[in-house]
């Protein structure tokens, strides 16, 4: 009953904010519907300081990528949204995160840490 659950909102969240967005690694281009937010990053400074920094996450069901012929997204992985002309790129955070991770218990959606870099 949970699966049915989470297929639900997986579908929902797609719907609602679903958007193309093309992955490129190395060569390849794959064209995968998904969604993605701001996400805080924080660090404390040499002189105590907090700084946060607020950078784009991408969300994919984990299906949809292996659907498009990806495995788990990587650092490298860019990320460009149909109608917009910004590049994004997978990186590790400053918390020292991996690039990519699942975003739920049940390991059906990626959350991709990433940093503009066009």
């Amino acid at each position: 009953m949970f699966d049915d659950a989470q297929a639900a909102l997986i579908r929902r969240k797609k719907a609602a904010e679903g958007r193309s967005i093309t992955i490129t690694r190395k060569a390849t281009q794959y064209t995968v519907t998904g969604w993605y937010g701001r996400g805080l990053q924080t660090s404390t400074g040499q002189s105590g300081a907090r700084v946060e920094i607020s950078e784009r996450e991408f969300f994919f069901a984990a299906a949809d990528l292996v659907t498009a012929g990806l495995d788990e997204p990587k650092q490298g992985d860019r990320f460009l949204v149909d109608g917009e002309s910004v590049t994004w790129e997978a990186m590790t955070p400053t918390t020292g995160e991996p690039p990519s991770r699942y975003s739920d218990a049940e390991r059906t959606i990626f959350r991709i840490h990433t940093k503009r870099v066009k």
